[in-house]
């Protein structure tokens, strides 16, 4: 059973021919009338709502088949008022998850809180399990959020956080009193979580929503951090590790600006810098723009392991933005002139830009790479020289005087030109010798 009130007790038994309380609500539905479905429901036992249950099936195929198209009937209408009253019929969760999950259900926003009331006082197991089933898919959970909120209350269970349910959430949040309602909702730790790790998290969370920074997610995230109700450390990790995991630019937006707001000091950047590495090599231009600005400030204050910018630099260099490549060297640059002894570790690093296909850029590595050459060992030397064979034919001759002469040209494949060979002409099958080989 799904609620103590459904056993009929002190009720009388309700039939089903004309007059009754379930013909009473079908006529209800029949007219549209949603609104008055939660009251209709109230008195009818386990019985009558099985009665009705079955009626409000056959009556959903009729809407389906187009039979109540006509004035002064109102599909739409009749749709909704289905919805509702097949909520209170049904008896299990899977059941209803169904029913209120049906594509040819219309639902307006009034009916989620209609449909909640027509459900009665489930018991907290029922609720939840529903509440469950319904958030698993998006749009579904999207429209049906007001539904799924009142779910969750009454079950007295943590939110299901999913995409979809989150994305509802977001819907109603968002606005001029967004961070007062973020502030009164409990969960709003659990799932600001989840909507910092989706995806593709719904737009509106980047877009100024009100005046000023009043409905802009990325401010009041920070408020909260600063009020202590979200945490600082594990919001920090969950917009890193999203950036990290890439994607179109619009769905990082969101994580972007809240790290960009939060500010992070130098002790949470160094905690982060394999992140900030990967992010450099692989995120949309901004935002490994971004990353390489932070591991660019570490390295200027010494805080920057050498490894870990050769790293940086390998992954860099191999991107085809020409700021990005330019602001690599040039980072590159400083700290070889602070720390020659590092450049055992970095030049290597900078070969990746001999094959760049700006001569300006290689013009500039080689330069670079020319004025740390005496500081690394033989076995390194010989293969920046062997990498210099990708550089273009204008820089060949800087590069044979700066690695030898013999180590280029021996590294630089000959130039081969194979071409394809010429078809012959078909040759003509032989003439048949007989009437029946020249018809086959």
């Amino acid at each position: 059973m799904r609620t103590g009130t459904d056993s009929g007790a002190g009720t009388a038994p309700v039939g089903v021919g004309p007059g009754s309380r379930v013909d009473t609500l079908l006529a209800a539905v029949l007219a549209g009338e949603s609104g008055e479905v939660p009251a209709l429901l109230a008195p009818l036992d386990a019985a009558g709502r099985k009665a009705a249950l079955a009626r409000l099936k056959a009556l959903r195929a009729e809407v389906r088949d187009g039979k109540w198209a006509d004035p002064p009937h109102v599909p739409g209408r009749i749709r909704s008022a289905l919805y509702v009253a097949g909520a209170g019929c049904v008896t299990t969760p899977a059941a209803a998850a169904s029913w209120l999950g049906a594509r040819d259900l219309a639902v307006r926003e009034e009916d989620g809180p209609l449909a909640l009331a027509a459900l009665g006082d489930p018991a907290p197991e029922w609720a939840a399990d529903l509440a469950r089933r319904r958030s698993r898919r998006r749009a579904v959970a999207a429209e049906s959020y007001p539904l799924l909120h009142g779910l969750v209350v009454r079950s007295g269970h943590t939110v299901p956080p999913t995409d979809g349910y989150v994305t509802g959430w977001t819907r109603h949040l968002t606005g001029d009193r967004l961070m007062e309602r973020l502030r009164q909702d409990p969960q709003t730790p659990v799932l600001v979580a989840h909507v910092l790790a989706m995806a593709e998290p719904p737009e509106r969370l980047t877009g100024p929503i009100g005046r000023g920074t009043e409905g802009r997610w990325p401010p009041a995230l920070r408020t909260l951090v600063e009020e202590g109700v979200l945490d600082r450390a594990q919001v920090l990790d969950t917009c890193v590790s999203r950036l990290l995991r890439g994607g179109p630019l619009r769905s990082l937006r969101l994580t972007l600006e809240t790290v960009r707001l939060l500010a992070p000091d130098a002790e949470e950047l160094r905690a982060r810098v394999p992140d900030w590495v990967g992010i450099a090599a692989d995120a949309p231009s901004p935002v490994a723009g971004y990353a390489q600005d932070v591991l660019a400030e570490l390295a200027s204050a010494g805080s920057l392991p050498v490894g870990a910018l050769a790293e940086m630099t390998s992954g860099v260099l191999l991107r085809t933005e020409k700021k990005l490549v330019r602001a690599q060297l040039a980072l590159v640059g400083q700290v070889l002139a602070r720390e020659p002894g590092a450049a055992g570790e970095l030049l290597p690093a900078l070969a990746e830009a001999f094959g760049s296909e700006d001569t300006g850029i290689q013009e500039r590595t080689l330069k670079l790479v020319g004025r740390h050459l005496a500081a690394v060992s033989p076995e390194a030397r010989r293969e920046l020289g062997e990498a210099a064979a990708l550089l273009s034919p204008a820089h060949r001759r800087a590069a044979e005087e700066l690695f030898g002469a013999d180590l280029v040209r021996e590294a630089v494949l000959p130039y081969e030109e194979i071409l394809a060979p010429v078809a012959g002409a078909p040759r003509p099958a032989p003439p048949g010798t007989t009437l029946e080989a020249r018809v086959w």
